[in-house]
């Protein structure tokens, strides 16, 4: 989610507002303490990154995700061990402002200097009750550190956590309110942790098990021992293969960014977009058709059919969504796709009547041939169903006539 902007409900994705990200941490049986993210976002982007910021003589080393041209941490580590990330929530009042001062620069330098400052859950509590959240009145920080401590930052309270997990979705959890509950991945995630113990296994379980794939998106999730230092990586919704590394192993790299399709080069989606960037929309869809399984390959052309119709850099500017004006590549995103939710969304946006006909017609033809789809199931169940009923009959009279000859 890109928490500098204000909520943008995801009504042009689905008939209900969508809200987006999971974070989760806990402490294991032997003091190790673990946290995990989804990171979503309205669609699919293949441009994330990873920033990597080495130590200097009055800063920590850290990492943070962030999107292309945003400039505001997502969420991030540092050298201590210290974890954040951020739910969008609905608008808080911003509380105690005449108390607080002003953080000389942007909030996203406050999350910086967060990260670059703060060892423990305690300090980052200390610096937001210093400084004023106005910019940030849509922002949930979910903190937890290697110590074991957990704890929540909104724009109106702030509290350290007793219990022996947190979860966080997009309801501010400093409200008196069951709203939280109304969230489906929030139980899934707190039913996991209350019944297992803290790994890597079920945190990875957890990502899998809450990841977005309809109306918002997951594109990236990561699992964290911050006692350890060790750090898992996951991409375009695979959850089979990982990608292992530590703090101490991506700090050695210098400051430096690092794109997140870059760490997945064996990824078919991955090597299909980099090839539709070079050569072309087709291009990206020879590679595709390489996955066997159909259901997978439709799943991954989704991705990139998304990444390729919305203007990312126009929605940072402007706050508002908008479609590409290639009338050629729509064309061939509705030509190669089979989704029902893809081609509805397109009908909803402001492309060329050309496109939303093109859109239209592929719908309806889809639908018309899964309604003929249904009626042959049907009719197949009812053959089945008579010869049954036909099957039953004979045996009954068979049965009959034998208890007839033995009287």
């Amino acid at each position: 989610m890109i928490k500098r902007l204000s909520i943008i409900p995801i009504l042009f994705l689905t008939t209900t507002v969508c809200w987006c990200c999971t974070i989760f941490c806990a402490r294991d049986q032997h003091g190790q303490m673990w946290a995990g993210n989804n990171e979503d976002f309205y669609w699919y982007n293949f441009s994330t990154h990873i920033q990597i910021v080495t130590e200097t003589d009055s800063t920590l080393a850290f990492i943070f995700f962030d999107y292309p041209n945003n400039n505001f941490p997502q969420g991030g580590i540092n050298e201590a061990g210290l974890f954040f990330d951020i739910n969008l929530v609905e608008a808080s009042e911003v509380k105690n402002v005449p108390f607080k001062k002003v953080f000389p620069g942007s909030s996203s330098d406050l999350m910086l200097h967060m990260l670059g400052r703060c060892k423990s859950v305690h300090e980052v509590i200390e610096l937001f009750d210093s400084y004023s959240l106005s910019e940030m009145n849509t922002a949930q920080i979910h903190l937890a550190d290697k110590q074991g401590n957990k704890g929540i930052i909104t724009a109106d309270s702030s509290w350290l956590s007793t219990q022996s997990f947190q979860v966080s979705t997009n309801y501010n959890l400093c409200h008196k309110d069951d709203d939280y509950k109304r969230c489906w991945r929030y139980p899934i995630a707190t039913s996991l942790l209350k019944n297992s113990e803290p790994s890597f296994e079920l945190f990875s379980q957890i990502c899998d098990s809450t990841a977005q794939r309809q109306g918002a998106f997951t594109i990236y999730s990561n699992v964290h021992n911050l006692t350890t230092g060790e750090i898992w990586l996951y991409y375009a919704w695979n959850y089979n293969n990982p990608y292992k590394t530590s703090f101490k192993e991506m700090t050695q790299l210098g400051d430096t960014t690092i794109l997140f399709r870059d760490l997945f080069p064996e990824q078919p989606v991955v090597q299909a977009y980099n090839k539709y960037k070079s050569y072309g929309f087709k291009s990206g869809l020879d590679v595709l058709k390489n996955i066997k399984n159909l259901a997978l390959r439709k799943e991954k052309l989704k991705l990139i059919s998304l990444d390729a119709l919305f203007l990312f850099d126009f929605l940072l500017q402007s706050g508002r969504i908008e479609t590409t004006d290639d009338d050629d590549l729509i064309s061939e995103i509705i030509d190669a796709s089979d989704d029902t939710e893809l081609l509805m969304l397109i009908t909803n946006q402001k492309v060329s009547q050309h496109n939303k006909e093109m859109a239209r017609k592929k719908l309806e033809s889809i639908q018309k041939s899964r309604f003929n789809d249904t009626l042959a199931l049907l009719a197949v169940a009812s053959i089945g169903f008579i010869v049954i009923l036909i099957f039953a009959f004979k045996r009954k009279t068979n049965k009959q006539l034998t208890n007839a000859k033995n009287e």
